[in-house]
C-alpha cells in the first residue's frame, strides 16, 4: 500500500512525531463506524467514504485515513482514536 522509503517521510503534521502503517483490525473496525455514520474527523466532519487504509500517530493517537491509494494528512481530518493497536 505505501511504500516503505515513503513512509519514512512522512510525519505526523500535529507533534511531527513518526508516522506507521494502521493495523487492519483497526481499519476494520472505524470503516463499521462509517457504515454506521458514527465516525467524525476533528473538525466535527463525518466521515462518508470507507477507509483503504491509515496511518497512526501513536504520540498524538490520531489516525490518517488513506483513500484511492493517498494518505490524507490533513490535521483537521484526523480521526481521533483511543488505542491505535
Amino acid at each position: 500500500m505505501i511504500d516503505a522509503e515513503l513512509l519514512q517521510i512522512f510525519a505526523c503534521p500535529g507533534c511531527r512525531g513518526a508516522l506507521e502503517l494502521a493495523d487492519p483490525n483497526l481499519v476494520a473496525e472505524l470503516n463499521e463506524q462509517v457504515k454506521a455514520k458514527n465516525l467524525r474527523t476533528l473538525n466535527g466532519s463525518q466521515v462518508t467514504e470507507s477507509l483503504e487504509g491509515g496511518l497512526i500517530c501513536r504520540n498524538e493517537k490520531l489516525f490518517f485515513g488513506i483513500f484511492a491509494g493517498i494518505p490524507n494528512l490533513l490535521l483537521p481530518e484526523a480521526i481521533r482514536v483511543e488505542s491505535p493497536l
